[in-house]
């Protein structure tokens, strides 16, 4: 008797939370769907009109959990207007679920099948951008699973997205195909998103991820990507780079790429880096990639000593 007390006490509060989480659902979707309305309604003439709807919307979109996901995927779907797509697949950022993960792959799946224009373009962007605003590791599994199926103009964006999370330090199988890739982008994006930009990775993958940069620049041609795969040994800061990097010193023809080089030499210090720039410093043709080349053997070689 006591029990069928408690649970006729009980069971009115659980309905007015139901009842009040079912208003509170309408009551976004009601103001989500107005502020679409708005800047459909204000379109590209009323400029004052739209931005402040587009602003409401971003708000509104910030607030929003893991509830109101199917919400804003059926709006995504089923909107017209670009700008408003963009922010609605942006919003999904915030929301920061496993479930917003993958609304938001589902619709770069969707993206995919279309002719890459400005728009489609644009809103592919958005949705790298919701990914890698996100922390829950489902987000990386998308940007990973996507970067095969998209074509060589949004492909390097993808990885730029996932470009020093730790999850791309555990799948390096996964970049080590795109460093082979034919396309220059592609091998550029994939360098860049081996950069340690943490500091939190062990001795044992600095080396190997240094390794697998170190292999790379002797047979690379693009200067980009070149570039690239430079900046990121500087961040690894591994002995057996200074060799590799000297000899990019020695055989590169462009300033800008010997520039890079000697600045991510300094990066990774040491004296022997410094007597590596001490003796380029004599030799190089280009006056500020000289003047930085003796600077930083100066102060590598002071500091050491």
């Amino acid at each position: 008797m006591r029990s069928t007390v408690v649970f006729t006490a009980i069971l009115p509060a659980l309905l007015v939370g139901v009842v009040a989480a079912a208003l509170d659902g309408r009551r976004e979707q009601r103001s989500i769907d107005h502020y679409l309305s708005e800047i459909r309604a204000a379109g590209t003439v009323d400029n004052r009109r739209r931005n402040i709807a587009m602003q409401n919307l971003k708000l509104l979109l910030s607030t929003l959990d893991a509830k109101h996901v199917s919400l804003v995927e059926d709006r995504v779907d089923s909107e017209p207007f670009l700008d408003a797509r963009v922010i609605l697949l942006r919003g999904f950022g915030s929301i920061n679920v496993p479930e917003a993960a993958e609304a938001v792959g589902r619709r770069l799946l969707e993206l995919t099948k279309l002719p890459m224009v400005g728009a489609t373009r644009a809103e592919t962007y958005a949705g790298f951008l919701a990914l890698q605003e996100m922390t829950v590791p489902r987000a990386f599994e998308v940007l990973y699973e996507m970067i095969p199926k998209l074509d060589s103009s949004t492909r390097p964006f993808a990885l730029a997205a996932v470009a020093g999370k730790r999850e791309v330090f555990q799948s390096l199988d996964r970049i080590a195909v795109a460093l082979e890739s034919a396309q220059p982008s592609v091998r550029a994006a994939a360098g860049l998103a081996l950069r340690d930009t943490t500091g939190a990775l062990g001795q044992e993958t600095h080396a190997e991820v240094a390794a697998m940069l170190e292999k790379r620049i002797p047979g690379e041609t693009d200067p980009v990507a070149i570039q690239a795969f430079i900046v990121a040994l500087a961040s690894h800061r591994q002995p057996s780079s200074v060799p590799v990097l000297e000899q990019v010193l020695l055989n590169n023809t462009l300033p800008r790429t010997r520039e890079r080089t000697v600045e991510s030499l300094i990066v990774i210090g040491g004296e022997e880096v410094g007597r590596v720039l001490e003796r380029h410093a004599e030799r190089e043709t280009d006056a500020r990639t000289r003047a930085k080349a003796a600077e930083g053997a100066m102060d590598i070689l002071e500091r050491d000593n």
